[in-house]
């Protein structure tokens, strides 16, 4: 524990120190090993000498060996790596530093030359002891307009010198892309951790790499796979809204992503950052007899595609919530189901903390291919969708451009289990509002942001529609229609009806009548 210890206390004063100085930039950091900050969404593509054309880079073969020349040669009379570089050009479009690759080539020179308004940098690798051509050459492209930014650390943990350069910025995280160094073929070779990793800190006591947000501290801790290839440990995200503070954490069990924590507090009171610290932890899974903690020790079970825990009942107990792939035919209901019927079906199944030897209950549902395959973190929600203070799952069933389905399940307090609510997946794209305990929907025909707009309330313990806003252009029409439909009598009765010019027009009419306790104006 006292390494993963020490990966908290070295994540916390690099997050701490990255607040204090999101905006400076490191370039040119030597020495294997150290810990620095990186990015997220970028993209390294590899080359060897000869693959790409003249059309593809904008370098051609004459191009690269007019750069090269002013290279050829050096270190013919003895000069050292270091008194090599130092002779180099080094401004906005050239670069040039030295990798101590910690193998029998020793230290290696890296030379780089990017064109005004290109996306495409030319780089090659020299060996100091004979400048006469490189030893490797490769370009990289870049998202971003600066060049020059570079990294030198031992980004995979092998115990030999790699380096990075610098692809993008959004905002304050900042895209990296790497090389490793290849002891057997004596070259650097790209490696893909681009497009996902943000703001890294390596952490060599662990092996891991932590990509924290400089906002609010949300990140992701990666590991090195069998494969070379990054894969997530686990992942601290924060939310604030209303002035409370939502923390939730995954962790990776027998290489399934596992919600197993989530808890709000006050923003101010400083427990989050409390629990933030203790879930930077690599070796921490919760508090001792704690669901999350009896996951690690004794996994989850066989076939599970996600899982999460969730906090329900009047004694707040945890309880494990599974899926896994089943057969179509077990599916027994299908009434209403707003999804494709692909022949693909998924068993949830909720357990008992403290006895899993069997489930609680379980019930099969059908699901979209795509989420069929894709199962993760993201298909589910833990919501308390019908506002009694028990939490309450559902699960993403249909997804496209527009609209987009859940299942639900409500914690049933009186039966002590989950019961579905199948007017939940007749509702695209909900969210629950908890201050006006309403359930609204959207479904968008348009990037004129015309469709339809739904609000849902819990009476007498059903889910009803109480207004349904519409809105929409006819076949060859200048002008936009809005309908408002509320609930009178048990049906849904026009109440308003007006026409806009335009989709700016109506935007501030539909806002006023998407207040359930708004009905016109007087």
């Amino acid at each position: 524990m006292k390494k993963g210890w020490d990966c908290a206390k070295q994540i916390t004063f690099m997050f701490v120190l990255c607040l204090m100085l999101c905006a400076c930039q490191t370039r040119g950091q030597e020495g294997v090993g150290e810990a620095v900050a990186e990015p997220e969404n970028g993209r390294v593509s590899g080359f060897s000498e000869g693959e790409k054309t003249e059309d593809d880079s904008g370098f051609s073969e004459g191009e690269k060996a007019e750069e090269n020349k002013g290279f050829a040669g050096k270190g013919e009379m003895g000069e050292t790596p270091e008194e090599i570089l130092a002779e180099l050009c080094v401004d906005a479009t050239h670069d040039a530093f030295l990798v101590e690759t910690g193998g029998r080539m020793g230290t290696v020179l890296v030379t780089g030359e990017k064109q005004e308004g290109s996306t495409v940098g030319s780089f090659s690798v020299w060996d100091p002891r004979n400048m006469e051509s490189p030893i490797q050459t490769m370009e990289i492209a870049f998202e971003y307009e600066r060049f020059g930014e570079h990294l030198i650390v031992d980004a995979n943990f092998d115990g030999l010198g790699d380096f990075a350069y610098l692809e993008n910025v959004y905002g304050n995280s900042e895209c990296w892309g790497f090389w490793f160094w290849n002891e057997e073929t004596c070259q650097f070779e790209n490696a893909y951790i681009g497009g996902t990793v943000f703001n890294p800190v390596f952490l060599e006591d662990c092996k891991m790499i932590a990509c924290l947000s400089k906002e609010d501290g949300s990140g992701i801790f990666y590991s090195w796979g069998q494969d070379d290839r990054l894969s997530m440990n686990r992942s601290i995200e924060v939310t604030e809204e209303n002035g409370k503070v939502k923390l939730m954490a995954t962790v990776k069990l027998q290489e399934v992503p596992v919600d197993v924590f989530e808890c709000q507090y006050a923003k101010d009171s400083g427990e989050w950052e409390e629990q933030w610290e203790l879930w930077c932890d690599p070796g921490y899974y919760g508090k001792p007899g704690s669901m999350s903690e009896r996951l690690h020790r004794q996994g989850i079970p066989e076939g599970t595609i996600s899982a999460f825990v969730i906090r329900t009942g009047s004694d707040g107990r945890e309880m494990l919530v599974t899926a896994q792939p089943c057969g179509a035919d077990d599916v027994m209901d299908t009434t209403g189901a707003q999804c494709r019927y692909d022949g693909k079906a998924v068993r949830f199944s909720v357990w008992n903390p403290e006895d899993m030897s069997e489930p609680l209950q379980t019930v099969c549902k059908y699901v979209e291919e795509y989420h069929y395959r894709e199962a993760g973190s993201y298909q589910h929600e833990m919501v308390d969708a019908n506002f009694d203070g028990y939490m309450d799952f559902a699960w993403l069933c249909h997804s496209g451009n527009q609209p987009t389905f859940y299942y639900l399940w409500v914690w049933d307090e009186e039966v002590q289990k989950f019961v579905e609510e199948p007017a939940y997946n007749e509702i695209s794209m909900p969210m629950a509002d908890a201050e006006k305990k309403t359930i609204t929907g959207r479904s968008r025909s348009s990037a004129a942001q015309d469709g339809r707009t739904t609000i849902h309330k819990w009476l007498d313990g059903e889910l009803v529609c109480v207004r349904e806003i519409e809105v929409w252009q006819e076949i060859d029409a200048d002008d936009y229609t809005m309908t408002v439909k509320d609930r009178v009598d048990g049906g849904l009765v026009e109440v308003y009806r007006a026409e806009f010019p335009e989709s700016r027009e109506f935007g501030a009419e539909q806002g006023k009548w998407e207040n359930p306790d708004y009905h016109g104006e007087p």
